[in-house]
């Protein structure tokens, strides 16, 4: 793996060519631009010395509900927008595969989404009451804080800690990860970044985007991401898999960022702390979630209805009403599957991550629907210690 930091600026002759948003992810975070020439305009990079950063103290339709947001799909619809990023870039041919996978799920994605538009109009009745507003859209503006959050997280890697700071509402809550304390004061943040890198990323770290999605009221989004840790001698790197759970708040003169939740630990890696007997069993809890989820995609059996608590709470997708029944959720399933899944549906992990408070963590999955398009999803989870789901957060959107 290479690690090299570098600022990237990427702009469209197109804004509604279908990837530069993407492509621009491509360009700063992989190091593959594997981008049409016509749909971009030439990339500028100047090579930049890295630092540090951080511290840390009905089957076939369950996912049907899940149909909305991939990182891409997201992109897509966004307006490509100029960004300057520095960081750490982590390249390899798995990172290149995955890009090439996310560009064609896209695609596919727009193909399909006369489709995805008559499913939202299904579910009106239970999405709470949208005003217009003018251009920008907020999907766009939540997209955009969001891209503009990555890449000065990719700063923070690097040992550039004022853009990461910048970027918070004068009231804010980041805890960062779930299990550590609540920062309310950029003096805060700043002091636990700098104890973070201290104690065990003396040589930074790079950062990975796997997936960023946007919930259905456009307020929250989601980033799934490996952060790339190399050791003091630079001879092994620890990978850390994290979901980064942002609340976007929209104003006139300034969006900013007024809440982050961010799902990682150290158990199993970086000091070694050893995984307890929660840590494991919100892991499996959260595999066995998804498990069940394909099984009922594919009609294998109906286990997805027993994953639950026997009190719980599903969002899905965040942004519209919760459903706290087993009949709410076997009555809203269907409605969706009919639309968009009457062939069933299959479901890929991409990536499960566990909180420092082992109860909640977290999963990357893809989606794809038999004889159609495929989607990414982040998922937020509490679990019991039974391993059963308490809470859902389903980041996505159908439109």
């Amino acid at each position: 793996f290479f690690f090299d930091r570098r600022y990237c600026t990427y702009g469209s002759a197109n804004p509604m060519a279908p990837a530069p948003q993407t492509l621009w992810l491509a360009g700063c975070f992989l190091l593959f631009a594997a981008i049409p020439a016509s749909s971009r305009k030439p990339s500028t990079c100047s090579a930049q010395n890295m630092n540090d950063e951080e511290s840390m103290t009905t089957p076939v339709a369950s996912l049907l509900h899940k149909v909305g947001n991939s990182p891409t799909s997201a992109n897509v619809l966004l307006k490509a927008k100029t960004a300057k990023v520095s960081g750490k870039e982590f390249a390899s041919k798995g990172a290149h595969e995955s890009l090439r996978e996310a560009l064609a799920r896209a695609q596919r994605w727009q193909q399909q989404m006369s489709v995805i538009t008559q499913a939202a109009k299904a579910t009106q009745a239970r999405m709470p009451r949208q005003d217009s507003h003018p251009n920008p859209s907020p999907k766009e503006l939540a997209g955009n804080v969001t891209y503009d959050y990555v890449g000065h997280l990719m700063d923070v890697g690097a040992g550039n800690w004022t853009p990461y700071v910048k970027q918070f509402c004068k009231s804010f809550l980041v805890v960062d990860p779930v299990g550590t304390k609540n920062r309310t004061s950029k003096k805060q943040l700043r002091q636990v970044l700098r104890d973070r890198q201290d104690m065990f990323m003396p040589e930074g770290f790079a950062l990975f985007v796997k997936a960023i999605t946007i919930s259905q009221d456009y307020q929250q989004t989601a980033v799934f991401s490996s952060m790339v840790v190399p050791s003091a001698n630079g001879k092994m790197e620890e990978f850390v898999d994290r979901t980064d759970f942002l609340t976007i708040e929209t104003r006139k003169n300034k969006n900013c960022i007024s809440s982050l939740k961010t799902y990682w630990s150290t158990a199993g890696s970086l000091l070694r702390a050893p995984v307890s007997v929660q840590h494991q069993t919100t892991e499996d809890g959260i595999r066995n979630y998804l498990r069940a989820l394909h099984e009922l995609g594919t009609n294998q059996s109906f286990d997805y209805f027993s994953q639950f608590a026997d009190n719980f709470t599903v969002h899905d997708p965040l942004g519209m009403p919760p459903m706290t029944s087993l009949q709410e959720l076997q009555t809203a399933i269907p409605e969706l599957a009919k639309l968009l899944a009457p062939q069933g549906f299959t479901v890929d992990v991409e990536g499960v991550t566990v909180a420092a408070n082992p109860e909640y963590g977290s999963a990357h999955l893809v989606l794809h629907f038999i004889g159609g398009a495929s989607v990414d999803i982040i998922d937020i989870f509490q679990i019991t210690s039974q391993g059963k789901v308490k809470n859902l957060k389903a980041v996505w959107h159908i439109v």
